[in-house]
């Protein structure tokens, strides 16, 4: 117990530091192991100035640990899935964030793990996985939008339950699903005039081609970010590739 102290002080301490996202693989180990520093990780996660950090962290080290041994990283995916189910109670704080950057990491995981990360924001009406408590849907919604970073084409099929996002009760929820939207047609069309996401939302999507084949949906979102950018409701902090920024749903000009 006291070594699991340490190695949680020690990882707090780094990810405290305004260089975090400079860490490499090593520098997160210390003197540990890679499956030795998956517990310490987890622990902070439920804490909110380091779920960022240390979900990024996760990614890396679990994309590691599947290099060496694919069943081991199966064993810590099977791990953030429990603690989503309700049988567990839904008390995962920072697990959708995790899972995000761990398949966003390892393409292997994502063929494997993708289409559970987005059942978690498919709300049939039925039985399924569909995270009805708002707090932990958000980071569902960011996940998706990592995974749509690294792997547009996986995350492509998922657009309409983001589109649905856009009109989830939760307004930070809708504004994580914008950002996912965003993500998505970013990575599909390569450009790179998407921040601040809610502050030129409209403008930035009017500025791009169309998407081939599916003008019209897009064509809906913009409507729906420029609707969204009336809503006051939200100031988030989101990872966006290697920082976190403030994203402010704020009142049109």
């Amino acid at each position: 117990m006291a070594r699991f102290r340490q190695e949680k002080d020690r990882i707090a301490r780094l990810l405290a530091r305004g260089d975090w996202s400079g860490s490499t693989l090593v520098d997160i180990l210390g003197s540990g192991t890679l499956q030795g520093i998956v517990a310490p990780l987890f622990s902070l996660l439920s804490r909110p100035e380091f779920r960022w950090q240390a979900a990024w962290c996760l990614g890396k080290v679990v994309c590691a640990i599947a290099k060496n041994n694919m069943e081991e990283a199966r064993i810590i995916l099977r791990r953030i899935t429990w603690s989503l189910n309700e049988e567990s109670g839904n008390l995962g704080w920072g697990m959708p964030e995790s899972m995000g950057c761990i398949l966003a990491e390892c393409p292997p995981l994502a063929k494997e793990y993708g289409h559970i990360l987005v059942s978690y924001i498919h709300d049939t009406g039925h039985e399924d996985n569909y995270i009805d408590y708002a707090p932990l849907r958000r980071g569902a919604y960011w996940a998706v939008a990592r995974l749509a970073a690294a792997d547009p084409l996986r995350v492509r099929a998922s657009l309409p339950l983001l589109l649905a996002g856009l009109s989830d009760t939760d307004p930070p929820c809708r504004l994580f699903a914008a950002f996912a939207c965003v993500t998505l047609r970013k990575s599909i069309l390569g450009s790179t005039n998407y921040l601040p996401l809610m502050a030129q939302a409209s403008a930035s999507l009017s500025i791009c081609e169309e998407f081939a084949g599916e003008q019209a949906v897009w064509q809906q979102i913009d409507t729906l970010l420029t609707a969204l950018a009336q809503d006051t409701a939200a100031n988030i902090d989101l990872l966006d590739g290697d920082a976190i920024c403030s994203y402010a749903v704020s009142p049109a000009n």
